[in-house]
């Protein structure tokens, strides 16, 4: 029985609230309430990661499209400068020198030897910011006694 006349009876209902079991109820939110926190961090680490993850691979498939458009444009130049070359054996069976096509974003460098066959060589220069891109094209062209062209061989080198 809790006496209140002499003041026992609130220290009797205080010692009944500590006898361990209040700490307990404390202890078991106070786990619940770590683990919800440490849940939460690995959940935002998660979604950090992921997110730098997607960033990376964006830049890299843009810098991986600029580099295969200039890569095209590089075999295209070089192409032109040998149907430029084809052109010129075209019109004059003994026809050997170099020239140079320049482009805005490039050029490309042919050299035509004469004999058989004709060796046609073109090596052309993308150029966007720091990032330079050469394409080397090589085609052997064989010709009639008229000087006409009857075959061509291309090689990427």
């Amino acid at each position: 029985m809790i006496h209140k006349a002499d003041g026992q009876g609130s220290r009797i209902k205080d010692q009944r609230l500590n006898n361990g079991q209040g700490s307990r109820i404390k202890d078991k939110g106070s786990r619940k309430g770590i683990a919800a926190i440490a849940l939460t961090l690995i959940f935002t680490l998660f979604l950090f990661s992921a997110a730098i993850l997607l960033g990376v691979r964006g830049n890299t498939a843009i810098f991986q499209s600029q580099f295969s458009d200039q890569g095209t444009r590089a075999r295209v130049l070089a192409e032109s400068g040998i149907d430029d070359a084809l052109l010129r054996v075209s019109r004059d069976k003994s026809y050997t020198g170099n020239f140079t096509i320049q482009e805005d974003d490039g050029s490309v460098q042919v050299s035509v030897v004469g004999g058989s066959p004709v060796v046609i060589t073109a090596t052309s220069t993308v150029t966007k910011g720091k990032d330079i891109v050469n394409r080397t094209i090589r085609a052997e062209v064989t010709q009639d006694a008229d000087g006409g062209i009857t075959g061509i061989v291309k090689t990427n080198l």
